[in-house]
C-alpha cells in the first residue's frame, strides 16, 4: 500500500471530505486528491504538517506500520518539543519520567526541590557571602554601603561631605607634601 493510500485511509478515518483534510494542512482538494490517487508524491513538510495536525505516527504514515494514530504521551512530548526546542535527551527525560510510578515521582521530584533550593542557598551565599568576613571588615563595609547608599539619595551633599574628609587627611587642603 501507497503513502496516498494511507492518506485516504486517515482522511475516511477522521470523517473528513478532501476539502476539509487539506484545509488544515495548508493544500486544496486537488492536491489531496492526487496524492490519494499516487499521481503525486507528497513532500517530506507536508507529511509532517499531517502527522502534527492530525496527531498521526509519521511511521505508519510512510510505511504502514504500527499504529495510525500517536499516543496522547508520545503527542504531548512532541509537542513540548517543538514549543521548547527539545533534544532528543530533553525529550527522552520527559518520556522516562511518565512512565514512572508515582512514588518515583515523589523521589525525583523531591531530589529537583533539593537541588533547587540548593542553587538558591549557593547563589545567596555567593551574592552575600558575609559568613567568613571578619566583624571589624564587617562593621567598616555597612558603613562603606551606607556611605554609598547616601551618595545615591543625595550626591551633590555627599560627594562636598567626602571632599572635605579628604581635604582634613590630607592635612587642611594643600598639598600633602608641601615643605
Amino acid at each position: 500500500m501507497e503513502i496516498g493510500s494511507r492518506v485516504k485511509i486517515l482522511r475516511k478515518e477522521l470523517g473528513l471530505n478532501q476539502t476539509e483534510f487539506g484545509e488544515k494542512i495548508g493544500f486544496k482538494q486537488a492536491a489531496i486528491g492526487l496524492w490519494e490517487n499516487g499521481q503525486r508524491a507528497i513532500s517530506d513538510s507536508a507529511i509532517l504538517l499531517i502527522c502534527e495536525k492530525y496527531n498521526v505516527s509519521e511511521t505508519w504514515l510512510r510505511t504502514g506500520k504500527g499504529e495510525m494514530f500517536k499516543r496522547d504521551e508520545d503527542a504531548a512530548v512532541s509537542q513540548l518539543a517543538h514549543e521548547f526546542s527539545l533534544s532528543t535527551l530533553g525529550q527522552a527525560i520527559i518520556k522516562g519520567y511518565l512512565h514512572l510510578g508515582e512514588p518515583e515521582k515523589a523521589v525525583i521530584g523531591e531530589y529537583i526541590k533539593s537541588v533547587a533550593q540548593e542553587y538558591e542557598r549557593a547563589d545567596t551565599v555567593h551574592i552575600s557571602g558575609d559568613e567568613d568576613i571578619d566583624p571589624d571588615i564587617k562593621k567598616e563595609l555597612d558603613s562603606y554601603r551606607q556611605e554609598l547608599e547616601q551618595e545615591k539619595k543625595y550626591p551633590n551633599v555627599v560627594s562636598f561631605t567626602r571632599y572635605r574628609k579628604r581635604r582634613r587627611l590630607n592635612g587642611g587642603g594643600g598639598s600633602q607634601n608641601s615643605q
